[in-house]
């Protein structure tokens, strides 16, 4: 583990075990301390003097995000809390002039006549920004930025603080999963018609959120002289030089392969749950009765839960396809050890593996989503929902909306909420979804060696963008038609489809 995450994990852990030890950074010694080391470098005689600035900026940064942690954590823990609710929108704004301040200390090391005599732990250590992250945030898109943030944290937390109705009493839309996984039919329709409701109450603030973002994405990018968001995204992401013809590639192949297994998965689902077809409330809930629990349940829901903690183009997030690639290693791993060792290990890897079928298929529809609603700059509500629906008869063929009004007119479309605030994010989800099973269906034959090579890949490519990641995996690309038939034919007799 670098020098610079050890140092930020272990501020992090310290700040968190008591919520009566946070304080809020003042934001002015912040910058000055900043400013102060950025001089230092500058005017600096030796190597020792400006190792030394270069010490004081990451501890003056390591204080200031481990702070930020602890108030989103506490944040997110009790989402009803004023106090902490302050505290996430002052660090939505403080984070602008802090990125700003942290690109021009950099550029000072950039500059400095013994850059190349840092030492190699103070190098390791220092944070590091994208290319493009630092086009997005700069002195002319400043306002603009912190009005970004400002709107991505109130969309954040309206569905954080969101509570649908059900049996008698309020839920969260992270409790949803297990309602809606319940054998018992009328369970899942009451769960599912609580968030139909809900979404119903609240589609004109979710509609303007996304107005807003919008425009706001717009004249950021007129501001920086660039025609899209999509290259700035995905390099901040961590996927290179991603072309927009790569990206198609990667959405036929899931169309021309994934889709149809999800599809002879749900008529499965639909035959051992005796129903003639499938509704919307019935997607989750895969057998007649209760269903074994799992510990990656989570996974089918990583990327939205993720998205309490994202903003746009920071500097903390850089390389989310590398991260998600060892996530969904973490998992498989995890599932392939319950297999080995539970009564019903099989039917949990089983069940796990037909989850991410249908993950794949709703991160790739709701990329293709984002990416026409943005290049199209559809501001109309009904021009978005409409688009979501015509996505759904090419993804979700054979899924049903008759009884829930909301979704009926392209309500699905607002729980893709992760992408409207960090664009391009389910495609790297997807990316590293899709990587993973990869990696992990080469092995299958001898599940035993798949531990001792993810523990090998961790050890030595855990800090590498993931067309680095993917080449010392020994991985072609998410949109190699090959390697991607290879996996669709090993799934497919997993599953017996």
């Amino acid at each position: 583990m670098p020098e610079s995450e050890s140092r930020l994990n272990e501020a992090m852990t310290k700040a968190n075990n008591s919520s009566l030890d946070y304080l809020r950074p003042d934001l002015k010694i912040v910058l000055d301390g900043f400013r102060r080391e950025r001089l230092r470098i500058r005017l600096a005689m030796s190597a020792e003097s400006t190792n030394r600035s270069i010490n004081e900026a990451i501890q003056i940064w390591t204080r200031y995000m481990a702070l930020r942690a602890q108030a989103t954590l506490a944040h997110h823990a009790q989402p009803a809390d004023l106090f902490y609710k302050s505290e996430v929108e002052f660090f939505a704004e403080a984070d602008i002039a802090v990125q700003i301040s942290l690109q021009s200390f950099l550029q000072a090391i950039q500059n400095s006549r013994f850059q190349s005599e840092l030492s190699g732990e103070i190098a390791q250590a220092l944070p590091k920004p994208d290319a493009k992250s630092q086009q997005w945030v700069c002195e002319r898109t400043r306002e603009n930025c912190i009005a970004e943030r400002h709107t991505t944290q109130a969309l954040s937390d309206i569905f954080l603080e969101a509570k649908t109705f059900c049996l008698g009493q309020n839920w969260s839309l992270a409790s949803l999963p297990d309602l809606l996984a319940s054998p018992q039919r009328s369970i899942r329709r009451a769960a599912l018609r609580g968030l139909n409701d809900w979404l119903l109450l609240h589609d004109e603030t979710l509609d303007q959120y996304w107005v807003d973002i919008l425009q706001n994405r717009q004249t950021i990018l007129s501001k920086i002289r660039k025609p899209s968001i999509w290259p700035l995204a995905w390099q901040h992401l961590g996927l290179g030089h991603l072309e927009i013809d790569q990206r198609l590639a990667f959405q036929t192949l899931i169309r021309r392969f994934i889709v149809p297994m999800a599809t002879e998965i749900r008529r499965l689902q639909s035959k051992r749950l005796s129903l003639e077809y499938l509704q919307d409330y019935d997607l989750l809930c895969f057998l007649p009765l209760a269903q074994p629990q799992s510990d990656v349940a989570i996974s089918f829901h990583h990327n939205q839960h993720q998205s309490q903690n994202m903003h746009p183009f920071r500097f903390d997030q850089a390389n989310w396809a590398s991260q998600g690639f060892f996530h969904y290693l973490n998992d498989l791993n995890t599932i392939m050890q319950v297999s080995k060792t539970e009564e019903d290990g099989d039917l949990k890897r089983l069940l796990a593996v037909s989850r991410w079928l249908e993950w794949l298929v709703w991160l790739t529809m709701s990329d293709e989503w984002m990416h026409v609603t943005i290049e199209q700059n559809m501001q109309d509500s009904k021009q978005r929902r409409n688009a979501w629906l015509d996505l759904e008869t090419l993804y979700f063929p054979d899924v049903h909306h008759n009884q829930m009004p909301a979704f009926a007119k392209g309500g699905f479309s607002y729980l893709s909420f992760g992408d409207w605030i960090v664009p391009g994010r389910n495609l790297a989800d997807a990316f590293s979804l899709i990587s993973a099973l990869a990696f992990a269906y080469r092995r299958r034959k001898v599940w035993s060696t798949f531990e001792a090579s993810r523990i090998e890949l961790i050890e030595k490519a855990t800090q590498l963008d993931f067309n680095a990641l993917l080449t010392a995996a020994s991985l072609e690309m998410p949109w190699d038609e090959t390697q991607f038939k290879q996996l669709v034919f090993a799934i497919s007799s997993d599953l017996e489809l």
